[in-house]
């Protein structure tokens, strides 16, 4: 708080004796205050108050009629609630306990001095500037706690609330009066008591603030609701604890909705494991009849294939390509959900011997594609392996499948930003447009002609979960006739 400027006031005086009542306004310039008005009785001073709104009174505390300075000094302090000082030449003990009560600022008594005059006019008006700037306070927090929908509230050093806001009655259901002189923890869930009273008030002890205080407590009819809340403590000069202030909200819908979405995870945590279950079974029983029947094709032209005609044979041939595709279908499918069942605990893994070691399992078909594979000094992250050689591998596999005329040229590079490694790899095949680069990252994406270009259209989904399993993202630019680049995301940080 800023110190407060006392500008000269404007002065009232009611006193009924002509005399003291010039002495008194003379003496009021002299020490540079205005003398705004007189008055001689309590009619007289109740109105010359309401009209001219002095900053203080001076009021005899006895005066013409029937009616004296305090019965006056109660309707001023009622209507005006502006500061009074008694002036009186008695000491009736009876008469200055009814003035007493009135809470006058200051006395003075007859014949005064004009120093008592200053000191008692000075400190009156400091005093009550001082009163109105905490009133002002207070209705301003009274204001924001009974319009808040949050619950505010104060405790004492024993956890007795002193002060609630009406708030209390939005989140527990109970009035403010209904609270008030109760410890805290007689509102908590009685299964989480002794708990939570005991930590809250290890706090007390240590004088410690508490955030996101969170706990179970009983509403008025009976529900439990979960509040969170914060306090501060309340120390004295010395240091010593008066109390705690705070405020609560009701989070109850927030942990209903967080217990569901935990529910609906599980559930789905679970589907998915039975999804996996059941691909792992059919991917057998579908493995099994297939194979019978591309043997059988084969045996059949290999016992028969001399009594048959060429369009025999070309149904054969047919019937091996489609046994085959569907197996290739199958696999993929198996690796795809195996994915997650395969998890491994994570180590170092250098990404210079993934990449050779992916190399070492394409080396046919970079043979035979004259394909060229280059690459930057790699980093070493923290994964699996097995998976990362078959992120390398498919990558370098997709490259060469959509060539361009040219041998295809393949080059892999990283760079470190920030908390993770960026890993680019481009080829200079035949690209893509633009409109497809999120889609081609789902399962079986139909992009192409599986004629020209074969295979199960999952490597680049497989290539997706690997990448996602390791905590990153997968993205690729391109066009038409001009390559691609595969951007992938792995954390730079290696844990142990």
């Amino acid at each position: 708080m800023g110190e407060i400027s006392l500008k000269k006031g404007r002065i009232l005086i009611v006193e009924d004796e002509a005399i003291v009542a010039v002495d008194l306004e003379n003496a009021i310039k002299e020490i540079g205050y205005d003398a705004i008005g007189r008055a001689v009785s309590a009619k007289d001073a109740i109105n010359a108050a309401t009209e001219l709104k002095p900053d203080l009174i001076l009021m005899d505390i006895v005066l013409k009629g029937k009616r004296n300075g305090i019965d006056a000094s109660r309707v001023i302090k009622e209507k005006l609630d502006i500061p009074i000082i008694f002036l009186t030449a008695y000491s009736d003990v009876e008469l200055l306990n009814k003035a007493k009560a009135t809470e006058p600022y200051a006395y003075i008594v007859k014949p005064f001095q004009e120093r008592q005059l200053l000191a008692s006019i000075e400190m009156s008006l400091y005093k009550n500037k001082i009163e109105k700037r905490l009133k002002e306070s207070e209705e301003r927090f009274r204001s924001i706690a009974e319009n808040t929908l949050e619950w505010i509230w104060e405790v004492d050093a024993n956890g007795k609330y002193t002060y609630t806001s009406p708030g209390v009655e939005k989140v527990l259901g109970y009035r403010p009066e209904d609270v008030l002189n109760n410890h805290f923890y007689d509102l908590f869930h009685p299964e989480d008591r002794e708990k939570d009273k005991n930590m809250l008030f290890g706090l007390f002890t240590q004088k410690w603030p508490f955030r996101e205080f969170v706990n179970r407590n009983i509403h008025k009819n009976g529900q439990t609701i979960w509040l969170l809340s914060s306090g501060v403590p309340i120390l004295s000069k010395n240091g010593s604890l008066h109390g705690y202030r705070g405020a609560a909200i009701d989070i109850t819908e927030e942990i209903r909705s967080e217990e569901k979405l935990r529910q609906t995870i599980s559930n789905l945590t679970q589907l998915n494991t039975n999804l996996e279950k059941i691909a792992s079974l059919a991917s057998y029983d579908l493995t099994e009849p297939m194979h019978m029947v591309s043997e059988n094709a084969q045996l059949l032209k290999l016992r028969y294939g001399n009594k048959l005609d060429a369009n025999a044979d070309e149904y054969i041939t047919r019937i091996r390509d489609g046994t085959s595709q569907i197996k290739m279908l199958v696999d993929d499918l198996l690796t795809y959900s195996n994915l997650k069942i395969q998890d491994k605990e994570f180590m170092p893994v250098s990404c210079d011997i993934v990449l050779d070691r992916a190399l070492t399992n394409l080396q046919t078909v970079i043979n035979e594609s004259e394909a060229v594979v280059t690459h930057d000094k790699l980093p070493t992250v923290f994964g699996d392996d097995i998976q990362l050689i078959r992120l390398f591998g498919n990558l370098i596999d997709n490259a060469i499948k959509f060539r361009s005329e040219e041998p295809p040229h393949i080059h892999f590079s990283a760079e470190q930003k920030e908390e993770e490694w960026v890993f680019l790899v481009h080829d200079n095949g035949i690209g893509i447009d633009p409109e497809y680069a999120e889609c081609i990252f789902t399962v079986f994406a139909p992009l192409s002609d599986t004629k020209k270009y074969p295979g199960s259209g999952i490597e680049l989904a497989v290539c997706s979960r690997i990448v996602e399993h390791h905590g990153g993202q997968i993205r690729m630019e391109s066009e038409p006739g001009n390559g691609s680049t595969f951007y992938f995301t792995i954390p730079a940080e290696i844990k142990m």
